[in-house]
């Protein structure tokens, strides 16, 4: 199944590269500490690559180091993406793949290797100012002490209320391997009050597990249940060029709960 969806996924994008007659680039860079009341610490690197061709599809390379500390072991985890949208306004495609390889080694001398892959179709439609549509993710994860499989479903609702005021709702549902089937609502909105700041805030209520998010093309890989999530993010565009990002993220699980605060930059040229 999963030689498949890459084999198609590797023909979408030939194709519409080669059908490509202008290319705008908008890399982006964030920096992520994580601070666990387990007394964890995390540090992530990321950089994501959108490449948007002849103003209409988008494919999109990405990559993480995650690296978490603690005073008994130590967990290094590399992840790679790709993902594209092929846009045939009013319908709207996504497929993204994702490989995620870990390292997990105690003071003892204990260590294991574990990897997963994540496999992800969508598609959303556009009615005037309103996006509906829906994405599945099946993640697949061995190597280590937990072997997980999930089943993952997610509506997309959202809403361009003017020029300066975005809202979205997504309900998910997840069906994991160990029996656990869980159900939850997202929400966030975008707001600028002018064209150099924009404004983001939202959370989660309900459980959720493994949740891959299809936009962001980031994971909560946590075995434990996630019961829910608050953020707030602040984008200041000094010029055309770059943007600055500041962000900060509340998240509780089952026995811990992690704040997490993030600064990038993202920019854009043409080719």
């Amino acid at each position: 199944m999963s030689r498949f969806f890459r084999v198609i996924f590797l023909f979408l994008v030939i194709s519409v590269l080669v059908k490509a007659d202008s290319l705008s680039v908008y890399p982006a860079f964030y920096y992520t500490y994580g601070n666990y009341s387990s007394n964890a610490s995390s540090n992530s690197y990321a950089g994501y690559v959108p490449l948007v061709l002849n103003l209409k599809h988008t494919l999109v390379l990405g990559y993480d180091n995650l690296r978490i500390n603690t005073t008994d072991w130590k967990y290094d985890q590399k992840t790679y993406i790709a993902g594209t949208i092929l846009s045939f306004d009013p319908v709207y495609l996504k497929f993204n793949y994702a490989y995620l390889g870990g390292d997990y080694a105690e003071n003892t001398g204990y260590s294991y290797k574990d990897k997963t892959h994540i496999l992800n179709p969508g598609i959303f439609f556009r009615v005037g100012r309103v996006y509906l549509g829906v994405s599945y993710v099946h993640l697949d994860m061995n190597g280590g002490i937990i072997q997980q499989t999930t089943n993952q479903f997610t509506g997309r609702l959202e809403w361009i209320v003017s020029q300066s005021v975005f809202l979205s709702v997504r309900p998910s549902y997840v069906r994991l391997k160990d029996g656990r089937n869980l159900t939850s609502v997202a929400a966030k909105i975008h707001f600028m009050p002018s064209h150099k700041v924009l404004l983001k805030a939202g959370g989660m209520i309900g459980k959720r597990a493994y949740y891959f998010d299809p936009d962001l093309l980031t994971i909560f890989n946590q075995d434990e249940t996630q019961k829910d999530l608050i953020f707030g993010q602040l984008e200041y565009s000094p010029g055309k060029k770059f943007t600055l990002i500041l962000a900060a993220q509340h998240t509780s699980f089952d026995t811990f709960s992690i704040n997490y605060y993030i600064a990038g930059i993202k920019t854009n040229f043409s080719l």
